[in-house]
């Protein structure tokens, strides 16, 4: 009987220090020695406006290359934000690749060096508002290829986000924000948000963490990465505490995101932490207490049996 009442304590225990944390509702722009900068232009225009940026390509081998301008579409797939170059839909709305020309599109690049390209885009009048898309592919090979082969050793993509100004309204929401947990006190914060606007957003803030008195344990800042429209984008906050972590706590997300009007983007879950020692260390110590607890209940029954003979 008293190992079954044992058995049942150390249970229900469990059940309850080991929940589940519950939950609230590539692009490469180096290669060997070459290195494009920036890799990602992130643009405001109007309709009808024409706007000039300008590339920076390193050299920094010992040798010289040849590189080669062009642009084209770009989608992207999957909540990590993976980037497909040369996408066959032409037609979306939210590509802007037959906007761009290039000042000089494609040159020598001598060892240890660095040449400036020059691209405009010429935004169309009648355009719809939001964000539009396109990618800047380099492609870089050494001077003496054979002659004859295709220029491509190497391809090097660079980023744009065009964002045409316009009356839209930022609607974001956060799909899931939760907590797993790593080995060694790490732990991965989850955050995915749905876009429902037109245009990309990109949220920008920081995760609470408090303990079960309120008082705030860390400020994590939060990984923020841009959002398409109509998509939903997963990041990865990773926290490894500077003190081990042990009891209840509440993760607390406040984050600001928006293009027109500043909007807020908030969540909370709660969570516990139980080392694995200092859980069996109070595990021990409640069958201790349950032991004397039940020893001493046996040794007072019987004294007052006695007493009553």
């Amino acid at each position: 009987m008293f190992q079954k009442r044992i058995f049942i304590v150390l249970f229900v225990f469990l059940m309850l220090v080991f929940p589940q944390a519950s939950s609230a509702s590539n692009t490469q722009n180096s290669s060997s020695g070459v290195t494009v900068l920036p890799a990602k232009f992130e643009l405001n225009a109007t309709p009808g406006e024409k706007i000039s940026q300008s590339l920076r390509i390193t050299n920094d081998d010992d040798h010289d290359y040849i590189y080669a301008l062009s642009i084209d579409n770009v989608a992207f797939t999957g909540e990590s934000g993976e980037l497909i170059v040369g996408t066959s839909t032409p037609n979306l709305p939210n590509l802007l690749s037959g906007w761009v020309s290039f000042e000089k599109n494609s040159g020598i690049l001598k060892a240890k060096s660095f040449e400036t390209v020059v691209f405009n885009i010429d935004v169309p009048k009648d355009i719809e508002i939001g964000g539009k898309y396109a990618s800047l592919v380099i492609g870089i090979d050494k001077i003496d290829r054979e002659s004859g082969k295709s220029m491509g050793e190497a391809k090097i993509v660079s980023m744009i986000l065009l964002t045409i100004a316009g009356g839209f309204e930022d609607n974001a929401k956060i799909v899931e924000f939760s907590l797993e947990k790593k080995p060694l006190n790490e732990f991965d914060f989850i955050l995915r948000v749905r876009n429902h606007d037109v245009n990309h957003i990109k949220p920008n803030g920081s995760i609470v963490v408090s303990n079960i008195l309120g008082n705030k344990v860390a400020e994590i800042p939060i990984v923020g990465d841009n959002v398409l429209p109509g998509s939903v984008r997963k990041t990865i906050t990773k926290w490894q505490p500077e003190k081990k972590l042990f009891g209840y706590y509440t993760a607390t997300i406040v984050a600001k995101y928006g293009t027109n009007t500043e909007k807020n983007l908030s969540g909370s879950f709660s969570f516990y932490v139980f080392p694995f020692w200092k859980t069996l260390l109070i595990i021990g110590l409640i069958l201790f207490c349950l032991w004397i607890s039940i020893h001493l209940g046996r040794k007072t029954a019987l004294y007052y049996k006695r007493r009553a003979r």
